[in-house]
């Protein structure tokens, strides 16, 4: 599958992913054994998602040959009973859906199951059973400047993957701390070279 977008976000942290994965368990080892593809809208967008389980059904995808013209397109059918086609970047619903969208694929990553058996995450542009209001996410996107000590913590690491950035940030400067616990009166040249050396750690 070919993917144009240079977009990534830490999928396990994705507050749709998240619902799915604590609610809706149940749905997730059927894709797991079907070995079927989980939609999960952008960050972005899902952080203003309210996930039902019509959502959930909605974007869990099985095989399906049904509905298929040709083979440069694949035809999945979700959990509700609707068909999405997968054609290189692109997912476009078919037949069961109120509305006709297609909607980009971001990029793809694979997750093991609890069981034997694994599924394909496809993060999305949109949502596939309805439109996206985009002017309330652009508008939660507007750059505020931090005026705290609190608020630069929380733009730092309140986003996706933020989290696990900065404890890796905390482990290396902390080895670097307990390395380095006297650099006063070191001359330049050693602290520098005490630093590249921390970086092949």
């Amino acid at each position: 599958m070919f993917m144009s977008s240079k977009y990534d976000e830490d999928v396990s942290e994705n507050p749709f992913f998240m619902k799915l994965m604590s609610s809706y368990a149940e749905l997730i080892e059927k894709v797991t054994v079907a070995e079927g593809i989980v939609c999960v809208p952008k960050i972005s967008i899902a952080s203003h998602t309210t996930v039902t389980r019509e959502d959930a059904e909605d974007h869990i995808l099985l095989p399906c040959t049904e509905g298929s013209e040709d083979g440069a397109n694949e035809v999945f059918k979700t959990l509700s009973g609707k068909l999405v086609h997968v054609d290189k970047d692109k997912l476009t619903t078919k037949s069961g859906f109120q509305i006709s969208a297609e909607i980009s694929v971001l990029f793809a990553e694979t997750f093991h199951g609890d069981v034997n058996g694994s599924y394909r995450v496809f993060c999305i542009d949109g949502l596939i059973n309805r439109k996206v209001e985009k002017d309330k996410v652009q508008s939660s996107l507007k750059n505020v400047s931090p005026t705290s000590y609190v608020q630069v913590l929380d733009m730092l690491w309140s986003h996706s993957g933020g989290q696990k950035m900065r404890e890796s940030l905390d482990k290396i400067l902390n080895t670097f701390a307990a390395t380095y616990d006297r650099l006063e009166g070191e001359s330049l040249r050693s602290i520098v070279v005490s630093i590249k050396e921390l970086t092949f750690l």
